[in-house]
């Protein structure tokens, strides 16, 4: 249904990722994860790779995060714009929050 609209609303994605920040504030994790995979569906960007690796890294059932899940989405936000700096700074936090020094200082040197 959100991809059917896309030539009604041609930067829908940025719409979409927000209704996904919406639901992670209220709680509804289930719905912002649909929300932010939906919005990758409209347009890859870094901003949404980065909402979707916090909200995994937060909310994660039994507050157990797939770690390695997540730094994928950070590489693939890397990848996509390589010079995006919140991505930069919350990969290499999550990294410092972890205990792996190494890697955030490698991280944050990028």
């Amino acid at each position: 249904m959100l991809c059917g609209d896309r030539k009604k609303f041609p930067r829908g994605q940025s719409l979409v990722q927000a209704a996904g920040k919406l639901e992670e504030r209220c709680g509804n994790f289930t719905t912002a994860r649909d929300f932010y995979s939906a919005s990758f569906l409209f347009e890859p960007s870094a901003p949404t790779l980065v909402a979707y690796s916090m909200l995994e890294l937060r909310h994660s059932e039994n507050n157990n995060a797939n770690i390695t899940m997540v730094r994928k989405l950070f590489e693939e936000a890397l990848l996509l714009y390589p010079r995006h700096g919140p991505a930069y700074d919350a990969y290499g936090n999550m990294e410092l929050l972890i205990g792996n020094l190494a890697n955030a200082r490698q991280i944050f040197e990028r």
